[in-house]
């Protein structure tokens, strides 16, 4: 089943290259698809004159200045965008008036008011330094809630590694769970709520709540398929000096599409971001530098909560974490996804009750780090390397660090066909099966700080639990090894690389 999932993401975002820069004509109006300046062609007030042609502004190719454009509900796309009584109706409009090059210094923002719209593609813009490109939906206390929408905190506290706050008023209490997904304005933070009981918000966020808090929610809602039928948000060939030049801010969006939110050959960031229904609810791929999701939610899911697939330079992935304060819970498929890739990290991703697969997939990865992540009630914690589809997705290397495995359904962690695992204050209980499970040449590591990843059947096993061993026993000091001669599992307790 594995096997017939990563075959389907890849040949799902296999992209055809990019024409090169046609110019074409609509209602006799010649336009230049992308951004080359063709010999002869007259650059006047950031547009371009087509010679024999009709200018047009849309036909611009490169920012004078900051530009605001506005979409609303009630707008209309044959307006100019440029203002809030000239808004236009879709995101597709605005995203194909500004130029294709954001000057350096220049700030672009694409405002988008609550409501219903369809889909959209961004492609082919190039940010210079200092400049930012903003597509932003809209934010607002949630409705239809049994319990309050703002309050004062009574009480707060963690949970592993996130928090929570109490408000334990005995009027307007929650409904279990109503709030997941939702963000929690707190302490000048956005937080993104995990799960709650009638007087208990659990959020993925370190800060913590103190004083007075809303209950927010995405208010701007996309369905359907971009230009590339792939699905609402679909971002593609983005070129930015940093991460947090090109934004997608505050959309939720929802429908049987095959991703939700796609990043493909795109440096940027999603924040604040809702999704579920999706094949892949978040997609990230072929990125040059650094394209991450942050404090971001997912719900149903066909395959994955988060895909990250054949990207992850290691420049851009060791600046900045690809998926940092992600929370996926009840899932169908996988929590999140790393495959064939460089280098990806991940901080703070929380994956929890994924239907009928892992909390963590990771597959053909030169390297993984995963800090502070907890992976619980799952089917499997994590699963390292189990359907390799070639030679080049042999021998991935997880660094697992400081993070919790506990009350999955057999294994807390599985490990196949020559991947290595180093754990770092790795902890863990409840697990069916045991705390680790080595298979086909998979190796081991561990180091002196605290191991407790266990499971009801004991700690960690090398021959598919013929033999199960314990960590403070078999690897309770520098130097101890186990060694399986006839699969060539081992493990060994040595200091992090």
């Amino acid at each position: 089943m594995m096997r017939i999932v990563i075959v389907a993401l890849l040949a799902l975002l296999a992209f055809p290259a990019y024409a090169v820069c046609p110019i074409v004509t609509e209602g006799g109006v010649q336009k230049v698809t992308c951004d080359q300046i063709f010999t002869g062609d007259i650059i006047f007030d950031g547009a371009v004159s087509v010679p024999g042609g009709i200018t047009d502004p849309s036909m611009a190719k490169k920012t004078t200045g900051n530009m605001t454009l506005y979409v609303r509900e009630a707008g209309d796309d044959a307006n100019d965008c440029l203002t809030v009584g000239t808004a236009c109706r879709q995101i597709q409009r605005p995203v194909n008036l500004v130029p294709r090059i954001i000057s350096d210094g220049d700030d672009v923002l694409i405002d988008v008011g609550a409501g219903s719209f369809v889909a959209f593609n961004a492609n082919g813009f190039t940010l210079g330094i200092g400049s930012t490109f903003a597509i932003r939906g809209t934010l607002g206390l949630a409705t239809g809630l049994t319990g309050r929408n703002t309050g004062t905190r009574t009480g707060s506290g963690s949970i592993g590694y996130h928090t929570y706050f109490d408000d334990s008023d005995e009027a307007d209490r929650w409904v279990p769970d109503e709030l997941a997904g939702k963000l929690a304005w707190c302490s000048g933070q956005h937080q993104v709520i995990i799960t709650n009981t009638a007087t208990r918000v659990e959020v993925e966020h370190t800060t913590g709540c103190f004083g007075t808090y809303e209950i927010r929610e995405q208010k701007t809602l996309l369905t359907g398929s971009g230009a590339l039928g792939y699905g609402p948000v679909e971002i593609t060939n983005i070129k930015a000096p940093t991460w947090t030049g090109f934004t997608i801010e505050n959309l939720k969006t929802t429908g049987s599409t095959a991703v939700g939110f796609l990043l493909y050959d795109a440096t940027g960031e999603v924040l604040y971001c809702h999704a579920s229904g999706q094949w892949y609810n978040f997609a990230i791929g072929q990125a040059t530098r650094a394209a991450r999701v942050v404090d971001a939610f997912c719900g149903s899911t066909g395959i994955a909560c988060y895909a990250f697939f054949r990207a992850g330079g290691v420049g851009g992935a060791l600046e900045a974490p690809s998926a940092e304060r992600v929370v996926a819970v009840n899932t169908t498929g996988a929590g999140f996804m790393l495959i064939q890739s460089v280098f990806a990290r991940l901080e703070y991703a929380y994956a929890a009750n994924s239907g009928n697969n892992a909390g963590l997939v990771v597959e053909g990865l030169h390297g993984a780090q995963v800090r502070y992540g907890e992976f619980r009630n799952n089917v499997i914690g994590i699963l390292i390397d189990a359907s390799q589809i070639d030679i080049v997705s042999a021998g991935s290397v997880l660094w697992l660090k400081d993070s919790i495995v506990d009350g999955n359904d057999t294994d807390g962690i599985a490990a196949y066909d020559g991947s290595h695992v180093f754990l770092d204050g790795v902890t863990g209980e409840g697990n069916i099966d045991v705390g680790v499970q080595l298979f086909t040449g998979a190796t081991l590591d561990r180091d002196g700080s605290t191991l407790t990843l266990t499971g009801d059947n004991g700690d960690f096993t090398l021959n598919d639990g013929a033999d199960v061993f314990e960590w403070s026993t078999e690897l309770g000091s520098s130097g101890d090894i186990v060694i399986n001669v006839e699969n060539g599992c081992r493990a060994w307790w040595r200091a992090a690389p």
